[in-house]
C-alpha cells in the first residue's frame, strides 16, 4: 500500500514531468518565430561579374593579370570555348582566342598561364610545327580533345608532342573507366558495373582510341579493357587524360569528349595542380539540398494517394515524407530548402490550408531549414494566375516571410522570369535553374538577381553523374542536389511511390555529400551570397619557400564588397599540395579535406598559409 507521503511525493513528480515538457514544447513554439525567413537578410554583395578581356591580346597581357590562350578555328563560340571562358571567369584570368596557330607567339615578357588546344578547330596537317613552336616556348598546354587516330598515326611530330608511343586500337571496346587517387578531390573511382544492377548507372563512352605512352607520362584516367580490370599498368591501359612532361613543357590531354561541358571545369583545375607544386585557388564552399514542389498545403489527389499511402495527402506528406526527408538530411548535416507549392491544381475545389502552412514553417524554422516558391503548377493556369493565387496565400499567412529564392523549371522559365520585374517577386534574388552543361553555373540576371544552376538531379545517379560532380566540387567547392516531389503527390499509375523513391534519394544524396563533408552544408539564400562574394573578388598569390601570401584585388566597388580594409565576410580556398601540410594561417583558419588538400577560410584581405618544413623532397615527377 502506498503511503499518503509517497503518493503525493509520486503525484508532484509526475506533475513536474508534464510540466517540463508542456513547457518546453510550449517555449519552443513561443520563440520560434515561423513567420519570417531568417537568411533573407544575408550579405548579398551586389556587384558584377569580373569582366575578361577576350581576343584582345595586347590588353590582356598587358594588365598585369594570369591569362589564358584558347586556340583553334572557332574555339571562341564552340562549347569547349565557350566552358573554358567560364573557367577563367570563375578565377579572374583574362583570355585570348586565337584562329590561326601561325600567328601566335606566347609574350615572352608575361607568358599565359595555360595554353588550350582545341582540336576540333585545327588543321594538324597545316599547323602542327606551329602547334609543336607553341608548345615549345615552355607553358603548360591542355589539348582540350584529340584528332583521329589516324590523323596521330601519320603525324609523328603530333605523336611525340602528346607522348603517344603506339596507337595500339583505333577504337577500342572499354568495359568501364577508372579515375586515379590523388587527381580530383573526393578521391579514386572505378566507374565500372560488375552485375546486371549497377549496368543502369553505365553511362561513360564504351569505345575509346587506344595509345601506348611514352616513358615520363602520368596517366590519370582510363579506360578498362576486357580482363585487365584491376590488373594492367597504368601506361598499358586504353588512357583517356594523362600528362606528358618534356624537358621545356607539361603538356596534358583529354581523349575523351569532357572538354564540351562543366565537367572540364574540374578537370582543367586538376591538370594545374599536377603541373604546379602547389596551387591555391578561390572556391564557393557551400552545399545546398532542394526539394522541389514539396509541402504543398492543399488536400489533393486524394484518390491516388489513399490507393498508395492510405492516407490523404497532406496526411502523407506529415506522416511518412516528412520524418523520412527531415531524418535523413539533419543525418548529413544538410540543410534544406523546400521550394513550396502551395496547391497543385488551381482549378479544383482544394485551396491551401492555413494551419497546414504554419505547420511547416515551424519546422523549417526548428530545423534550419529555408522556404522558396517553385514556379510549378499542374493545370493549364497561366503562370501570372499561379503568381497572384501563391501571393495572396502567403500575404495573409506569412506577410513578414521573405521567399528571397525561386525554382523554375526549363518548361516555365522565360515566361516567369518576365515577370521578375513585377511586385509579386520583388523580394526574390536568387533563381535557381535545372542543370545545363555548357551553361554557366551561376551568373547574374540583374543586377541584384544571380541565377544558381543545379548540379545534381537527386533520383539520377550515374557514373558520368558522379564524375561530374567530382569535377565541380573540385574546381568550384558547389553542388546543389535537387529532389522533385512532384511525381510523389501528384502521381499517375506509372509514377513510384515514395519508399522507392526515399530509398534512391537517400543513396544518391549520400554518394554525392559523402566525400566532401570539408565544404559547408547551406540553405539557397546562404549559398546565393557565397556565390556573389566568389564573384565579386579575385586573389594573387605568391610562393616564397614555406610561405604562400594571396592578396584579395581588383574588386570593382570596394565599399559595397566590404573588402576595402578587411573581408566583410570570410572568402574561401582550396589549397592542394603534394605531400605538404599546413602549419598555420595568418588572417584565416584551415581545415583538411583529404591528403594534401585544405579549406582556408579567409577573414582578411590578406592572409598567409605557413606550410610545415617537410624532410621529403619537393614535388618533381
Amino acid at each position: 500500500m502506498v503511503s499518503r507521503r509517497n503518493f503525493l511525493a509520486i503525484t508532484l513528480i509526475m506533475f513536474l514531468v508534464l510540466f517540463m515538457f508542456q513547457f518546453s514544447e510550449f517555449m519552443k513554439n513561443f520563440y520560434n518565430d515561423y513567420g519570417t525567413n531568417p537568411y533573407a537578410d544575408s550579405d548579398t554583395v551586389l556587384t558584377q561579374n569580373t569582366a575578361i578581356q577576350t581576343n584582345d591580346g595586347v590588353q590582356a597581357v598587358a594588365d598585369g593579370n594570369d591569362y589564358a590562350v584558347v586556340i583553334g578555328s572557332g574555339s571562341a563560340s564552340s562549347d569547349t570555348g565557350r566552358v573554358i571562358k567560364q573557367w577563367c571567369s570563375y578565377y579572374s584570368k583574362n583570355i585570348i582566342y586565337v584562329d590561326d596557330p601561325s600567328s601566335y607567339t606566347p609574350a615572352s615578357q608575361h607568358m599565359p598561364e595555360v595554353i588550350f588546344i582545341d582540336s576540333a578547330g585545327i588543321n594538324y596537317a597545316r599547323y602542327t610545327e606551329d602547334i609543336e613552336r607553341i608548345v615549345n616556348t615552355g607553358c603548360t598546354v591542355i589539348f582540350c580533345s584529340l584528332p583521329s587516330a589516324d590523323t596521330i598515326k601519320s603525324n609523328q611530330r603530333l605523336s611525340s608532342l602528346l607522348g603517344i608511343r603506339e596507337v595500339v586500337h583505333d577504337n577500342a571496346a572499354i568495359r568501364g573507366i577508372r579515375l586515379f587517387d590523388g587527381f580530383m578531390l573526393g578521391g579514386g573511382k572505378w566507374y565500372i558495373a560488375n552485375n546486371e544492377k549497377e549496368e543502369k548507372y553505365q553511362d561513360m563512352q564504351t569505345n575509346a582510341a587506344w595509345y601506348a605512352l611514352k616513358a615520363g607520362s602520368k596517366v590519370y584516367m582510363a579506360g578498362v579493357h576486357d580482363d585487365m580490370y584491376g590488373e594492367i599498368a597504368n601506361e598499358d591501359e586504353p588512357c583517356i587524360i594523362w600528362r606528358y612532361r618534356t624537358d621545356k613543357s607539361c603538356i596534358f590531354a583529354i581523349n575523351a569528349d569532357y572538354a564540351q561541358s562543366n565537367t572540364a571545369l574540374g578537370i582543367y583545375s586538376a591538370m594545374l595542380y599536377e603541373a604546379e607544386g602547389s596551387i591555391i585557388y578561390p572556391v564557393v564552399n557551400s552545399q545546398s539540398v532542394i526539394a522541389v514542389n514539396y509541402p504543398s498545403f492543399a488536400d489533393e489527389n486524394s484518390e491516388q494517394m489513399k490507393k498508395r499511402y492510405s492516407r490523404t495527402m497532406t496526411e502523407a506528406m506529415r506522416d511518412i515524407i516528412w520524418p523520412n526527408l527531415s531524418g535523413l538530411t539533419n543525418r548529413l548535416g544538410a540543410k534544406v530548402t523546400y521550394m513550396v507549392t502551395p496547391q497543385y491544381n488551381y482549378k479544383d475545389s482544394a485551396g491551401p490550408d492555413a494551419d497546414e502552412l504554419e505547420y511547416y514553417f515551424r519546422l523549417f524554422r526548428e530545423n534550419g531549414d529555408e522556404a522558396g516558391w517553385a514556379a510549378y503548377n499542374l493545370q493549364d493556369s497561366t503562370m501570372r494566375q499561379k503568381i497572384v493565387a501563391d501571393y495572396d496565400t502567403f500575404r495573409r499567412n506569412v506577410p513578414d516571410y521573405r521567399l528571397v529564392s525561386m525554382y523554375i523549371n526549363a518548361s516555365g522559365g522565360d515566361k516567369t522570369m518576365s515577370l521578375l520585374k513585377t511586385s509579386l517577386l520583388k523580394d526574390v534574388r536568387t533563381v535557381v535553374t535545372d542543370y545545363d552543361a555548357t551553361d554557366r553555373l551561376f551568373t547574374y540576371l540583374s543586377s541584384n538577381v544571380t541565377e544558381l544552376r543545379t548540379t545534381n538531379d537527386g533520383l539520377g545517379y550515374s557514373y558520368m553523374n558522379d564524375f561530374k560532380n567530382r569535377c565541380i566540387e573540385t574546381a568550384l567547392g558547389y553542388s546543389s542536389v535537387t529532389l522533385d516531389m512532384t511525381d510523389v503527390l501528384a502521381p499517375d499509375d506509372n509514377s513510384p511511390e515514395w519508399s522507392d523513391v526515399y530509398e534512391n534519394f537517400a543513396i544518391n544524396l549520400d554518394g554525392y555529400l559523402g566525400s566532401y563533408g570539408a565544404f559547408d552544408r547551406n540553405t539557397v539564400s546562404e549559398t546565393d551570397s557565397r556565390v556573389r562574394r566568389f564573384m565579386a573578388v579575385r586573389c594573387s598569390s605568391v610562393r616564397d619557400g614555406n610561405e604562400i601570401r594571396v592578396t584579395l584585388a581588383g574588386v570593382q566597388d570596394e565599399t559595397q564588397s566590404g573588402l576595402q580594409n578587411e573581408a566583410r565576410d570570410v572568402t574561401y580556398y582550396v589549397l592542394r599540395t603534394h605531400g605538404e601540410e599546413i602549419e598555420a594561417v595568418d588572417g584565416g583558419s584551415f581545415k583538411k579535406i583529404e591528403d594534401g588538400a585544405y579549406l582556408i577560410s579567409a577573414q582578411q584581405r590578406e592572409f598567409t598559409v605557413k606550410l610545415k618544413d617537410a624532410d621529403a623532397l619537393r614535388y618533381t615527377d
